[in-house]
């Protein structure tokens, strides 16, 4: 699951769901991103570290930016719910970012599905035409 700086690759889009987690927990429900964690998989950055794209890094950051974003939903009060907020992507209320975050992360669920099924026929066109 290494990671280029010009591609997207699995490892680089579930970094990346879990970086707009932590985006979203700030710019819709008020909660700052935690000290230390930097972007590399979401807009331009010069950041890169191979290290943070490692399975099991990737799990811990994913399962992390998970419970900030669930924490801080948690403790929104329900009259702030559907308040009008603006954002860097526009205006939206914390309940439409909630439904932003969810359809964002099946779009990337969906493009990870189509590598995986599709990976490995090129791997192995690839190798036979290598063989030839």
């Amino acid at each position: 699951m290494a990671m280029s700086p010009e591609s997207a690759t699995i490892a680089h889009m579930i970094r990346h769901n879990a970086e707009v987690e932590y985006m979203f927990a700030d710019w819709f429900f008020g909660r700052s991103v935690p000290e230390g964690i930097t972007f590399m998989a979401s807009g331009k950055t010069d950041s890169h570290d191979p290290e943070a794209f490692r399975l099991e890094a990737l799990i811990a950051f994913s399962a992390a930016a998970d419970a900030h974003l669930t924490e801080t939903m948690s403790e929104l009060p329900s009259d702030l719910w559907d308040v009008e907020i603006t954002s860097k992507i526009g205006p939206s209320t914390p309940r439409e970012a909630l439904g932003r975050t969810i359809y964002h992360t099946g779009i990337h669920a969906g493009q990870i599905a189509l590598i995986r099924k599709h990976a490995p026929q090129a791997a192995a066109a690839v190798k036979q035409s290598i063989i030839q």
